[in-house]
């Protein structure tokens, strides 16, 4: 009986404290499987920033907290008069800024319709408010589209969820509402077919939403006059390859262009180039994958070996730097530097372009929001296509072209469905897109060579029994075969590299985190020195990985997952690409064997593709050659085009961790089919 009681004084208290603005009210509780359920039945909203449930302020809140003491039992204790004492105190001394900051609150005044498109996190007083507005849900679940003035929208978004206008943020500039869908090419293409279980799918409103997704008006695409002597003199000690002037001066001579050459064509040096003779104050903006940012870098002091760099962290932006390196992740500290008057870049670069294609991702409306506040923006990608013609209408829309004015679904309609339409598109874009191929580099060629192997007789049992799992969806069962098919080929990749001479070096690419960590187990039993590039890793790890492996003779193999290690690094000390799993998109495949097949290498490099015979490795392989055709479509010059992989006719970093807005995710639903 002693010892019991010891453990009941010691139960933590199940209120840590009642905090309320007058609209709402937020428990700090401690943690309870069962308190937790409760609260999310009772339309409770997690508040990460005050670490608070947070419920509207009614007669409910008091038999709610009984409740809760009740499901605390022994392990949180529970005063009923304390606790009724703390929510009476919060109601008479309502804290205005207690939630209402953290909802986020932004308002677009829409051109040409009128009215307003409120963004915020979900809030159960707000979501009231606006539909008392007459507020419509975009299709996109982008916002709300309420067709009233300004002064009653802040009126009773302040009367009645207590958002004051302090809490919210009034965009400047107007956006327009893009009313069609869709997108999808009208033609046939190769399937990956797997039986699974049913999809669950959320439960959604019944209420009728309004038709379209949000699109931020931009300044239109302008030419810039470029004086050709003055060109000529500030080029001239660039130290720069034959082709990269054409480049540099692309940009220059518009306010807007995409610079997609092929991989290791050096669009990062031409960039910053360009950056640095674009005339103008305020600071040049550079945004880039996380992984690339030490490269940016080192591409900026090539050319300007004074610039003062500022590489956004942690700490912020406190000044306005010469130079303003950050990543996607970043893009929401850069558009309030922005609206706050630290920071009035004269120019923005979007590296690696084909992470902002997805338009409702919020990385690409912050992109959008910077865009529509600097004068000049440009693109590089190598891959303006990953899955479909129409992602390319995002990046068009981006830069202010003609072409991006279209909506979405009608730029779909005309331009997708038939070779003859993206040939069409291809001219069209002719001058805003420049594009050269690796052949001005001279380079030795590059040779496809897919191995067909065959899963042994236990292997074959394993397979089997996991494709035909009806307790999986089709995507994740798709997941579970390839990330076993890799694990499998381990043994024909450490017998296969070392065969090689020892001169040879390879990039083995992954698709799972996983199978990178085992097969650098089994490289190093068999005595084969290699090193690792996972995103987990430091930036600092990172850069050791490719340094050692570029540098050091004993250092075999580089082995990483093709969504970190496959954008942005040169390889040249490899000569042979290996794909454990092919990536879902032939754009990403390209990029991938491009680190080792640029400028630098000196030597022949194959790429070898294993595929087990009769697996889902075919079916992703017929995938990728019908993605190539139309990607040759639109960016290839047939009479350079001097690649084709030929095989018999018949991807979050992690594969296992796709969200709903990766473009991997995109492609595995187009193609994969439930049985």
């Amino acid at each position: 009986m002693g010892a019991l009681a010891k453990i009941r004084r010691q139960a933590r208290p199940l209120l840590a404290g009642i905090r309320s603005d007058g609209f709402r009210v937020g428990l700090s509780t401690g943690f309870h499987p069962d308190i937790v359920a409760t609260l999310k039945e009772r339309g409770a909203s997690w508040s990460a920033s005050s670490r608070t449930w947070v419920l509207p302020a009614d007669d409910n809140i008091g038999p709610l907290l009984d409740e809760l003491g009740h499901k605390g039992g022994l392990r949180l204790a529970y005063d009923r008069s304390a606790a009724q004492a703390q929510l009476a105190a919060a109601l008479l001394s309502p804290e205005v800024d207690a939630f209402a900051p953290d909802l986020d609150v932004k308002i677009y005044p829409v051109a040409a319709d009128g009215g307003y498109v409120v963004d915020t996190r979900y809030d159960s007083l707000v979501v009231s408010c606006l539909r008392a507005l007459g507020g419509r849900l975009l299709s996109s679940k982008e916002g709300w589209y309420v067709q009233r003035s300004l002064e009653q929208l802040l009126g009773d978004l302040a009367a009645k969820a207590g958002v004051l206008r302090g809490h919210v943020f009034i965009h400047e500039g107007e956006i327009r509402i893009d009313r069609t869908s869709g997108g999808y090419e009208a033609e046939e293409r190769p399937t990956i077919n797997v039986s699974g279980a049913e999809v669950k799918r959320g439960q959604g409103g019944d209420e009728e939403g309004e038709e379209g997704r949000l699109a931020i008006v931009l300044q239109p695409l302008q030419r810039q006059n470029v004086d050709p002597q003055w060109f000529a003199e500030a080029t001239a000690s660039m130290s720069l390859l034959d082709h990269q002037p054409a480049g540099i001066l692309h940009l220059l001579a518009a306010n807007s262009a995409l610079l997609g050459d092929e991989p290791g064509l050096g669009k990062s040096r031409q960039s910053a180039a360009a950056l640095h003779l674009m005339p103008g104050t305020g600071c040049r903006l550079l945004v880039a994958p996380a992984s690339l940012l030490i490269n940016w870098s080192r591409e900026i002091l090539a050319v300007d070996p004074n610039a003062q760099i500022a590489i956004l962290d942690k700490e912020g932006i406190h000044a306005e730097p010469d130079w303003l390196i950050a990543s996607y992740e970043k893009l929401g500290v850069i558009v309030q530097a922005i609206t706050d008057g630290v920071i009035a870049p004269r120019a923005v670069v979007f590296d690696e372009a084909h992470s902002i294609i997805q338009p409702t991702a919020s990385r690409t409306l912050n992109a959008f929001l910077v865009a529509q506040k600097v004068p000049r923006r440009y693109l590089l990608t190598a891959t303006p296509i990953l899955n479909r013609i129409v992602e390319l209408h995002t990046l068009l829309r981006l830069s202010g072209h003609p072409l991006g004015d279209m909506e979405r679904g009608d730029f779909a309609k005309e331009f997708a469905g038939s070779q003859e339409a993206r040939v069409l598109l291809a001219q069209r874009v002719s001058e805003w897109m420049l594009r050269r191929p690796k052949s001005v580099l001279g380079l030795d060629a590059k040779v496809q060579e897919p191995r067909y192997l065959e899963l042994s007789g236990a292997q074959g049992v394993e397979y089997r029994r996991m494709a035909a799992d009806p307790s999986l969806t089709a995507l994740a069962k798709i997941g579970r075969l390839r990330q076993y098919l890799e694990r499998q080929k381990a043994d024909w990749l450490i017998e296969t590299i070392a065969g090689f001479e020892p001169s040879d070096k390879a990039l083995i690419m992954c698709e799972f985190q996983d199978t990178v960590e085992y097969l650098a187990e089994e490289f190093a039993k068999a005595g084969i020195e290699v090193v690792t590039f996972l995103g987990k890793h430091s930036k600092a790890r990172k850069q050791q990985a490719i340094d050692r492996f570029q540098s050091e003779p004993t250092v075999r193999c580089f082995i990483g997952t093709t969504k970190a290690a496959g954008v942005g690094h040169t390889l040249t000390a490899a000569n042979i690409v290996c794909f454990a799993s092919l990536p879902w998109t032939n754009a990403l495949k390209k990029q991938a064997e491009d680190r080792a097949w640029r400028y630098g290498q000196k030597r022949v490099v194959t790429v070898l593709v294993p595929l087990f015979a009769g697996t889902i490795d075919e079916q992703a392989m017929a995938l990728i050659q019908h993605k190539a055709a139309i990607e040759n479509d639109l960016l290839e010059d047939p009479t350079t085009a001097i690649l084709n992989m030929d095989a018999p006719s018949n991807d979050p970093e992690d594969a296992s961790e796709i969200s709903e807005r990766d473009p991997e995710y995109a492609a595995i639903l187009q193609y994969a089919k439930v049985a």
